[in-house]
C-alpha cells in the first residue's frame, strides 16, 4: 500500500525501493523503518511510498543457510572479531550481523558452485618470508625518500585558493573545476547520486556548486584527485577494487555516523574515512618487502597489521598517511583523523574527530565491505567524551541497509578505472 510520508511510522517495512529524481536507491526494499528514516525521507523531498501490509510484508524471507554453513560462518567471525574487548559496546548486535552476511555469503557461493567449479578457490599460499628490513622509525624522512610520491591535481590547490577570496564567485570556481573533463564529470555524477540525495537534478557545475556548497565541493575535488593520483599505481599485494570499497565505504560511513550527530559539515568525515588507510596503499607500492612481512605475520601469528607495522617500521600506515596528508598540505583534522584512527585510548576533552573514523573503520570491517589487507576486525575501543556517538542497538539494522545502498551507488562513481 502507498501512504505519505506523515502518515508512515517506526517499524513499518518499504515494500519498493524509494529512488530520487535520478533513479539513484534512497532505501532498498524491504527496509524497516526508524525514526532517522523518517527525518530523512522528508529531507529527500519524498512525499509518499510503498510499505508493506502488516498483515504481510512485502520484504524477502531470509534465506535458509545450512547448518554447516552457520558453523563456518560463526567459526571465522569469531577469528576475525579475536581483538574485541570483551565490553565492547553492542558487541553482540555488530558479531550477529556479520555472521548472517558471513552465513549469506557462504550459501551463495555454494548455490553458484558447479561439480567443475568448486564453490571456494583454495587460499592462496601465504606471502614469502623476506629478510628483515632496518626499522626507519622516522615517519617524515620515510616519506620524504619515497622515488614515487604522487601528486594531487592542481586543481584542488586552485580550487582552496579560489574559495579563500573574499570575492570568490560561484562562476570562478566551476571555471576551475571545468579544467578538468574526467574531474568535473564525476562531480557532476557525485552531485546527483544517492551521496547527496538532491531532490532535484543537477545539471550543471554552477548548479552543483550553489547546492552543495563551497566545502563540500573542495571536500568532493579532494577525494576525486586523491583517487586519480593513485589511479595509475597498481599493487600486487591487495586487489585495488578491495581496497577502494573499504575506503570508499569507510568514507560514507564516517559520513552517515556525522549526518547523525547533526555535523554541519560531515562530508569532511567522508573524506577522512575515504584516506584512513591510504598510508597502506603507499606501503604496498613503495615497500614491498616490509608490506610482505607485515601480510605474512599478520596470518602467522594471528596478530594485528597494524602493530607489526610498528616492529618493523617505527610507525603504522595510519601515522604514514598523515605524513603524507601533511605533505600535501591538506588540513591538519584531516591529518588528525587520519593519524588516529587507531589511537582511541585519548584523553577527555580531545578531537573526538579520529574516533568517527575508528568507529567507521570497526564497523566496515565487520560488515566486510572490501579490505585493505587487515584480517581481523580491528578493537573497538570507546574513549570517555565519544560514547554519546555511539549507534543504540536499534539503528545498527537501518544504517547496515543505508551504507549497503550508497556504497553500491557511490563505489562505480568514484573507484579508479583499474578497480
Amino acid at each position: 500500500m502507498i501512504l505519505s510520508v506523515d502518515k508512515l511510522e517506526p517499524g513499518m517495512t518499504v515494500a519498493r525501493d524509494v529512488k530520487n529524481v535520478n533513479e539513484a536507491i534512497l532505501l532498498v526494499a524491504g527496509t524497516e523503518l526508524t525514526s532517522q528514516h523518517l527525518r530523512r525521507l522528508k529531507m529527500w523531498g519524498i512525499d509518499a511510498l510503498h510499505v508493506a501490509d502488516r498483515e504481510g510484508s512485502a520484504a524477502a524471507q531470509p534465506t535458509q543457510v545450512p547448518a554447516h554453513l552457520q558453523q563456518s560462518a560463526e567459526a571465522r567471525v569469531q577469528r576475525r572479531f579475536k581483538f574485541q574487548p570483551a565490553n565492547a559496546p553492542a558487541l553482540e548486535t555488530w558479531r550477529q550481523v556479520a555472521i548472517r552476511r558471513t552465513a549469506l555469503g557462504l550459501a551463495q557461493q555454494a548455490a553458484s558452485a558447479t561439480p567443475e567449479s568448486p564453490s571456494a578457490a583454495p587460499p592462496p599460499p601465504p606471502p614469502p618470508q623476506v629478510p628483515r628490513q632496518p626499522r626507519a622509525t622516522d615517519v617524515r624522512a620515510f616519506v620524504q625518500r619515497i622515488p614515487r610520491l604522487p601528486s594531487l591535481s592542481t586543481i584542488y590547490y586552485d580550487l582552496v585558493r579560489e574559495a579563500r577570496n573574499p570575492e570568490a564567485s560561484i562562476d570562478a570556481v566551476s571555471a576551475i573545476i571545468a579544467k578538468d573533463q574526467s574531474l568535473a564529470s564525476r562531480v557532476l555524477r557525485l552531485a546527483n547520486s544517492v551521496f547527496y540525495a538532491l531532490p532535484t537534478e543537477i545539471g550543471t557545475l554552477n548548479e552543483a556548486v550553489q547546492l552543495i556548497g563551497m566545502h563540500e565541493i573542495q571536500n568532493l575535488v579532494l577525494a576525486t584527485s586523491v583517487i586519480k593520483a593513485f589511479e595509475r599505481m597498481p599493487t600486487k599485494l591487495v586487489s585495488v577494487a578491495g581496497f577502494w570499497r573499504h575506503s570508499i565505504s569507510c568514507g560514507l560511513a564516517s559520513s552517515i555516523l556525522a549526518d547523525r550527530r547533526h555535523d554541519p559539515l560531515p562530508e569532511r568525515f567522508f573524506v577522512g574515512g575515504l584516506l584512513h588507510d591510504i598510508g597502506r596503499l603507499v606501503l604496498f607500492i613503495n615497500s614491498v618487502p616490509e608490506a610482505l612481512e607485515v601480510l605474512r605475520r599478520s596470518e602467522s601469528e594471528s596478530r594485528l597489521a597494524h602493530e607489526i607495522e610498528r616492529e618493523i617500521l617505527g610507525f603504522d600506515h595510519a601515522a604514514l598517511g598523515a605524513e603524507l596528508l601533511s605533505f600535501w598540505k591538506l588540513p591538519h583534522s584531516l591529518s588528525e583523523m587520519v593519524g588516529g584512527h587507531h589511537d582511541s585510548f585519548r584523553p577527555p576533552g580531545s578531537s573526538t574527530d579520529s574516533f568517527h573514523i575508528h568507529y567507521a573503520d570497526f564497523i566496515i570491517s565487520v560488515l566486510e565491505l572490501g579490505s585493505t589487507g587487515e584480517v581481523f576486525v580491528p578493537p573497538l575501543v570507546v574513549p570517555s567524551n565519544c560514547h554519546r556517538f555511539l549507534l543504540d542497538e536499534e539503528s545498527i539494522p537501518a544504517l547496515v541497509e543505508e551504507l549497503d545502498a550508497q556504497c553500491d551507488q557511490v563505489f562505480p562513481l568514484l573507484a579508479p578505472q583499474s578497480a
